[in-house]
């Protein structure tokens, strides 16, 4: 009898902010392009780090997922990110296949916004300290 060993993750990206008062010293090296597959349930997880590589704390605080066409002149999909461990900074996002079945196979960017209820700060995602991660929309089922 023969077995396939399966394996299932949650891919979690790692997201350092330049948030309190210390120094700017640690950053993301490398960025991953992440991927959503339609046709399945996608979930991703974010955790947020200090420069200090210590957890941030967001208890109160909204995190919101964008998906930005190419050019950028298109908002594709947006969502709030559920909070999984809180005190250790990790967010969930969780995709149903519908919420991306009518957006067409592309690359395109995402973007993700802290909101405490007085303001409204970007999360920089990408290795440049930019605003725009990228993200691949793949037909893979």
């Amino acid at each position: 009898m023969y077995s396939t060993p399966l394996y299932y993750y949650i891919p979690r990206e790692t997201i350092v902010m330049a948030y309190g008062n210390s120094t700017r010293r640690y950053q993301t090296v490398y960025a991953k392009t992440l991927k959503l597959h339609k046709g399945v349930d996608n979930r991703l997880q974010f955790q947020l780090l200090n420069q200090d590589q210590k957890p941030i704390d967001i208890t109160e605080k909204q995190l919101f997922f964008r998906i930005i066409s190419e050019d950028g002149n298109q908002l594709l999909f947006s969502k709030v990110l559920t909070p999984v461990f809180a005190l250790n900074g990790i967010m969930q996002l969780d995709i149903s296949y519908t919420d991306i079945l009518e957006i067409p196979t592309q690359y395109c960017f995402y973007t993700i916004e802290l909101s405490d209820g007085n303001t409204d700060l970007p999360v920089f995602v990408d290795h440049h300290s930019g605003g725009r991660g990228k993200l691949q929309i793949v037909d893979s089922v």
